[in-house]
């Protein structure tokens, strides 16, 4: 853990690659994220978009995160990513970041 999935203006997929490596190395930095070869991020262009506001470009990253941490925890981490966005993509109008948790209780995984 944490999956990081970023959803984004589909004018930005060219970028994709080096910011989901941002992305995955401030995941990495994080006293946050104490196990390091979880990390998953991925990416995903979404075409369909509806603003009330002019559009503008978008990254929104979701962070998955396993339950147990604590509210300054995560916004710690949100921070720490927030600003991984912003120096791959200054010129970008809106760029968000929202840990989420998974119930460590519920969750399943099978991996071979």
């Amino acid at each position: 853990m944490p999956h990081l999935v970023l959803q984004h203006s589909p004018d930005l997929t060219d970028k994709m690659a080096n910011v989901a490596k941002a992305v995955y190395d401030a995941a990495h930095a994080s006293d946050i994220v104490p196990n390091k070869i979880a990390i998953k991020v991925r990416s995903i262009a979404c075409d369909n978009i509806l603003m009330t506001s002019e559009k503008q470009d978008f990254v929104h990253l979701t962070a998955y995160l396993l339950s147990g941490r604590s509210v300054e925890e995560k916004a710690q981490l949100a921070d720490e990513l927030l600003a991984a966005l912003a120096a791959q993509l200054p010129e970008v109008g809106s760029l968000s970041v929202d840990p989420r948790d998974m119930d460590a209780a519920t969750f399943r995984k099978r991996a071979l």
